[in-house]
């Protein structure tokens, strides 16, 4: 099977879509796999500058206290210095602060 990612205006497209679902290829949701791969792009990126993962301070910017959030910044607290939420909504997030300290 193959797989790709498509903007919002592309997937609008029902042409496009026809021709995805033709040659048996899955469309997939950018923005999920974004987060699922993030701990990846960051160690890759910290790689490439020959930096230690362990000696970070990351700040992420994150509007919903979603599982599949919640669980990107337990594996990325495990493994930095530290982690700053950047976020308008903190009532959100004082449940996760509490799991975290």
């Amino acid at each position: 099977m193959k797989f790709i990612v498509l903007s919002k205006k592309i997937k609008r497209l029902e042409k496009i879509k026809d021709m995805c679902i033709c040659n048996k290829v899955k469309i997939l949701d950018g923005k999920y796999l974004l987060k699922i791969m993030l701990a990846d792009v960051l160690e890759h990126i910290l790689n490439t500058r020959n930096e230690k993962l362990e000696t970070q301070n990351i700040h992420i910017v994150i509007n919903q206290n979603s599982e599949i959030n919640i669980n990107l910044l337990e594996y990325i607290s495990g493994r930095v210095k530290s982690v700053n939420i950047v976020t308008k909504q903190i009532r959100n997030f004082r449940k996760t602060r509490k799991v975290f300290i």
